[in-house]
């Protein structure tokens, strides 16, 4: 499925950009605003080839950034067509093929906008990136293709940690295609005109030659020029390039005719910057006059309070996913997070000097403290500012936004207090919207819809979808409503799909978690089928079924997280809970083990 074909637009995307969006940085982006579209670093294939495994952390994403598109560099067009599989064997939702690093080293390697002087090979790699793109989606397995089998098994750990699944479905991803104006001048129109021979999805031109790097200013004309060339085709063209704020953007896609844009730099120590894209869109399809306005005009009001613990929980999930020994790389993002208030400068000097979460966490307490005395003393300084961690305490409450006794029931295994309550959120299912997506949206409503009544609470909220093929099932309706899903679904294997979101003390303050399970279901049996019905058993799940109960005579197997598949996947809650300094008294590994939940040890993991 080519998502390029179902995004909004103008389309509002993260661009890549190379030791800055890292796993960490984009869910933190993800969580803050929802850009319409991301892409990971880009990463050499010779690397995913030939490279140890750790070399594939960089294409360690979480289904919160769907749409996800992976960045590939290099020159060879075998490894391309190797590393194209591997990307869709890691779930992505896209390929996207980087022209356009104006790295000295990329570029003397006859890689990143080196390609633009040898457009044959450019070619060369576009057809064998489709080619692998094209075979893995026909059925070819990358078992086939060389690569080691602790390879293929570490791809297969990295799926089952990001969605409890160690494979993905396949389907064709799209390709697309990042660039520049030229090498060393603007060669625009020959180089889009040749890239378009290639038919891709997408081409994001960035607006300057490798020669210029980032100095100057962007050329936004002739990337106006090239969305001219591809007018009239099948494909989008995007523009890169000194957008610094949403007006920016609004002005650039209305001047240019592109039909989006890569944001870069601006979201730098601002994660939230995508969370007013809509009144952005809105100001751009209304065709509205930005002249008069100031360039910060859509800038969400962000506290302090709040960027502290931004800067905490980056710094968290960093050294969860990168490990200490790489901790300092984060000092950057550290240093753009400390601007625009009191003592600014001299925090930023002292995270330069950081290398552990524990040093983050010590100096924004530092802060802090210095913070609430100011506050004291005088009227006019800032609102006072909070201890962002831990954000729990004893007396921080947990709230279960759910009515769902399941995940009353599995909530109650990690030994944590909490509290059930109906949230006041309707959810309206549909085909039209991916599962994951809907999933997620979901569950940061229901959770965000309690916070009104239970203040200085965390919020859980956690939603459940079936997906069978472009088909997304809720809930039935009715027994005749059941029925019919499970008719569908019987002989077929389908995904339930489950995202989990904890929100609070703050609105803004939401992290949330996505886990995948395949389910195949048996040919269909009249007697069983009838038998299941009359238990009524179907109703309030679903997909018409619950694989704790008599549902559970309907299934074949599953693949992935048991718990995921009742409604609540207890590893990635406990894992946002832990982020939020509420750590589970039980070890998580020894409940696993003991699986102490009706039917979990019938189905495994």
């Amino acid at each position: 499925m080519n998502f390029w074909k179902t995004l909004r637009q103008p389309i509002l995307g993260l661009a890549p950009m190379d030791g800055v969006t890292d796993a960490a940085f984009r869910r933190l982006v993800a969580t803050e605003g929802r850009p319409d579209i991301t892409f990971t670093e880009f990463t050499n294939v010779n690397e995913i080839c030939r490279g140890p495994d750790h070399l594939l952390s960089s294409l360690i994403y979480s289904d919160m950034e769907r749409p996800i598109v992976a960045q590939l560099y290099g020159k060879d067009p075998e490894q391309f067509y190797r590393a194209a599989q591997v990307v869709c064997e890691l779930g992505f939702d896209g390929l996207d093929i980087n022209m356009g690093c104006p790295s000295k080293s990329v570029a003397a390697s006859g890689s990143g906008a080196a390609l633009i002087k040898t457009p044959e090979l450019a070619h060369a790699i576009l057809r064998a990136a489709r080619q692998g793109l094209e075979d893995w989606a026909g059925g070819q397995s990358i078992h086939t293709l060389g690569f080691k089998p602790s390879r293929i098994e570490f791809i297969h750990e990295l799926n089952y940690r990001r969605s409890g699944a160690p494979v993905v479905p396949r389907r064709l991803l799209p390709l697309s295609i990042k660039t520049r104006l030229g090498f060393d001048c603007v060669v625009v129109e020959r180089w889009v005109e040749h890239l378009l021979e290639a038919c891709p999805a997408a081409i994001t031109v960035h607006g300057r030659t490798l020669q210029q790097m980032y100095r100057g200013a962007a050329d936004w004309s002739a990337i106006a020029e090239a969305a001219k060339l591809a007018h009239g085709t099948e494909t989008l063209i995007l523009g890169n390039g000194d957008l610094t704020t949403l007006v920016d953007a609004v002005r650039r896609m209305a001047e240019s005719g592109v039909q989006g844009v890569l944001v870069g730099r601006g979201t730098l120590g601002s994660p939230w910057f995508f969370r007013e894209k809509e009144r952005a869109r809105r100001a751009f399809q209304e065709q509205q006059d930005l002249t008069s306005l100031p360039a910060t005009v859509w800038e969400p009001p962000v506290s302090l309070h709040h960027r502290m613990r931004i800067m905490v929980d980056h710094a968290r999930q960093y050294e969860a996913i990168a490990g200490v020994e790489r901790f300092r790389s984060l000092r950057k993002h550290l240093g753009w997070y400390c601007k625009g208030f009191p003592h600014a400068a001299a925090m930023r000097a002292k995270m330069f000097g950081v290398s552990t979460v524990q040093d983050v966490e010590r100096i924004v307490a530092e802060f802090c403290q210095v913070s609430l005395s100011e506050d004291a003393a005088s009227s006019d300084s800032l609102p006072a500012v909070h201890l962002p961690f831990p954000c729990a305490s004893l007396s921080m409450r947990l709230i279960l936004a759910s009515t769902s006794p399941r995940r009353r029931e599995l909530l109650t295994l990690l030994g944590i207090p909490f509290e059930a309550v109906v949230p006041p959120f309707i959810e309206d299912v549909t085909s039209a919207v991916p599962a994951e997506q809907q999933a997620m949206t979901f569950a940061i409503g229901k959770a965000r819809s309690c916070l009104p009544s239970c203040h200085d609470a965390l919020s859980l909220g956690s939603d459940t979808l079936i997906s069978l093929e472009q088909e997304v099932m809720g809930k039935p309706v009715d027994l005749i409503d059941a029925e019919a899903m499970l008719r569908r679904l019987a002989g077929r294997t389908h995904r339930i799909v489950t995202a989990v979101a904890l929100v609070g003390p703050e609105p803004t303050a939401c992290e949330v978690r996505l886990a995948t399970v395949l389910v195949a279901m048996k040919p269909l049996e009249e007697a069983a089928l009838a038998a299941y019905l009359r238990t009524g058993d179907s109703l309030g799940k679903a997909g018409a079924y619950s694989i704790q109960g008599g549902g559970a005579t309907l299934i074949e197997r599953i693949e992935g997280d048991y718990t995921a598949a009742v409604g609540l996947p207890l590893r990635l809650v406990a894992e946002l809970l832990h982020l939020r300094g509420m750590p589970c008294p039980v070890d998580i590994e020894q409940l696993y083990a003991r699986k102490p939940y009706p039917n979990w040890n019938r189905f495994g993991s």
